[in-house]
C-alpha cells in the first residue's frame, strides 16, 4: 500500500504539474517519452485542498488484456469483491476487452476505466505492450500504470494499491 498527500502549496497553486520522463532500453535501442499529470477533476481537487481523500483505499489493476465470455467472472467476481470491501476501483486494459466487465462499476461509481492504456502514453508504448501481451511481464505497461495510479490518486484516496492481479 501506498499513502501520500499532495502539498497543499501545489494543489492551492492552480497549478497542474506533469511529470515528464522517459521509458528507455539501451539493449533494443528506444527511448519513449511519456507524461503522467495529476487528476484534474474538481472533486479530487477540492478533496486534496481540504485534506480529505474522496476515498479510503482505491485499488489499481494490473493491465488486463484478452477478457472473453469465457474468463469475464474472473474479472467480474475480483472486482465485485473488493468494491464489497468498500474500494474503489481504477480498471487499467491493454486492448479494450474489459469494458463489458467494467461498465456496471463505472455506472456505480465504484470504478474508473482506462481502456487501451499504453496506448494512450503513446503509440510506441501501445505497439510494444500489444507485442508482449503474451509474455509473462507484460511489456512496460505495469510500470506505466503503477505510477499512473499513484500520481492519479495522490490527495484524492488515502490508501492506494498500485497493482492488483486477479489471476
Amino acid at each position: 500500500l501506498v499513502s501520500c498527500g499532495l502539498p497543499p502549496a501545489i494543489v492551492n497553486s492552480g497549478r497542474r504539474d506533469r511529470i515528464e520522463g522517459w521509458l528507455e532500453d539501451l539493449d533494443l535501442g528506444w527511448k519513449v517519452p511519456f507524461s503522467l499529470c495529476m487528476p484534474d477533476d474538481q472533486q479530487s481537487i477540492a478533496a486534496a485542498a481540504a485534506g480529505v481523500p474522496v476515498e479510503n483505499v482505491t485499488i489499481c489493476t494490473e493491465p488486463f488484456h484478452s477478457v472473453v465470455d469465457a474468463n469475464a467472472h474472473i474479472f467480474r467476481d475480483n472486482l465485485e469483491f473488493h468494491v464489497r470491501q468498500g474500494a474503489f476501483m481504477e480498471v487499467y486494459d491493454l486492448d479494450g476487452s474489459a469494458a463489458s466487465v467494467v461498465a456496471e462499476f463505472v455506472a456505480r461509481g465504484r470504478a474508473r476505466y482506462f481502456p487501451f492504456f499504453p496506448s494512450s502514453v503513446s503509440a510506441h508504448v501501445g505497439a510494444l505492450a500489444e507485442a508482449a501481451k503474451r509474455e509473462a511481464a507484460d511489456g512496460c505497461s505495469c510500470g506505466l500504470q503503477e505510477a499512473h495510479c499513484i500520481l492519479r490518486n495522490r490527495g484524492r484516496s488515502r490508501w492506494v494499491v498500485p497493482r492488483l492481479d486477479p489471476d
